[in-house]
């Protein structure tokens, strides 16, 4: 499912909250724009624009936090992911595995 995206619209004419957020901020910053034009191309109250160029400053927001990353390997010891294998492969249903592995020791958490 591609989307054929207009890249100038996509940063002039910005749909998702934050990133209009972002481009108001950085017309006022970068390119000089008044915060009354700021506010009226974005279709803000100039309060709004303010605001935002206040949090900005301040650090309240953050419009590009940093992503935090899953865990480098699976939470399931390798010794029980055998098990479960060994399991499915003898067409157990996962209620009959739980059962199994909980019978043997074996906690998995969700």
């Amino acid at each position: 499912m591609s989307k054929n995206v207009d890249l100038k619209n996509y940063f002039l004419k910005p749909v998702q909250k934050k990133q209009k957020q972002y481009e108001a901020v950085r017309a006022f910053a970068v390119e000089a724009v008044s915060a009354k034009e700021v506010a009226d191309k974005f279709g803000y109250k100039l309060s709004s624009v303010y605001t935002f160029i206040k949090n900005v400053k301040s650090g309240e927001i953050d419009f590009f936090p940093e992503q935090k990353k899953g865990p480098r390997q699976r939470r399931v010891p390798i010794d029980a992911q055998q098990k479960i294998v060994r399991y499915r492969n003898q067409s157990l249903s996962y209620i009959d595995i739980t059962i199994k592995l909980n019978n043997e020791g074996v906690i998995i958490s969700a």
